[in-house]
């Protein structure tokens, strides 16, 4: 599908607690949103999936892994070129009148 149509969005949130008011039903949510769109591209070669998820295994504290061609083999690594992106942020002090 991704190679018929490589369009894509990702979407990150990060979830940062309630606010509560005197009503539970006019609770509220602190938050931050990352929305990026762009272009998916299925990685093909094993040197590019290496360094593709050695980057996602620093970024979590691991060190690089000598992944096998078998291990290669098994796995589909898509690197998302990112055209535009838009972020949102609710619920802090700057974001309250």
């Amino acid at each position: 599908m991704l190679r018929k149509n490589p369009r894509c969005c990702v979407e990150v949130d990060r979830y940062e607690g309630p606010l509560r008011d005197s009503s539970p039903c006019t609770w509220e949510v602190r938050y931050k949103s990352v929305i990026c769109a762009g272009t998916a591209c299925i990685v093909e070669t094993f040197e590019e999936k290496k360094t593709g998820l050695n980057c996602i295994m620093s970024h979590y504290g691991g060190t690089e892994y000598p992944f096998s061609e078998e291990e290669l083999q098994r796995v589909c690594v898509v690197r998302v070129e990112i055209r535009e992106m838009t972020g949102k942020k609710y619920g802090y002090d700057s974001d309250q009148s």
